[in-house]
């Protein structure tokens, strides 16, 4: 696997609104995985910007450990939140994450999106 380089990857708990009715946010830890990284092919950006994404930057992973998407997340108030990939100074978050376990190479394919400024 000579094309994986070390990423950093940030797994957050998700928050809790105390009895006042604070929301505070949940822990986080720094998880360094080894993935390789590269852009989306056409059908994969023509796929993605469909679905109100046409500004946003993508990447996709391909790495033997499994990172939490958005669909896996629970809501805004729950336990966990989706991964978020710290890669060339810039933060993505993952929105999809497939298990490729075909017994040749295991390893999952995953999706991220850049998180801009007006997402926050």
């Amino acid at each position: 696997m000579g094309f994986r380089q070390l990423v950093r990857v940030i797994r957050r708990e998700g928050g809790i609104v105390d009895d006042t009715g604070v929301y505070k946010s949940g822990d986080a830890e720094e998880l360094e995985i080894k993935a390789s990284i590269q852009p989306l092919n056409l059908q994969e950006y023509t796929f993605f910007a469909a679905e109100g994404g046409r500004n946003a930057s993508y990447i996709k992973m391909y790495s033997d450990t499994p990172l939490r998407p958005v669909k896996e997340a629970y809501g805004e108030y729950d336990e966990q939140t989706a991964d978020i990939v710290q890669w060339q100074g810039r933060q993505f978050e993952v929105i999809q994450c497939d298990a490729w376990q075909n017994r040749v190479i295991n390893h999952y394919k995953i999706i991220a999106k850049e998180i801009m400024r007006s997402d926050e």
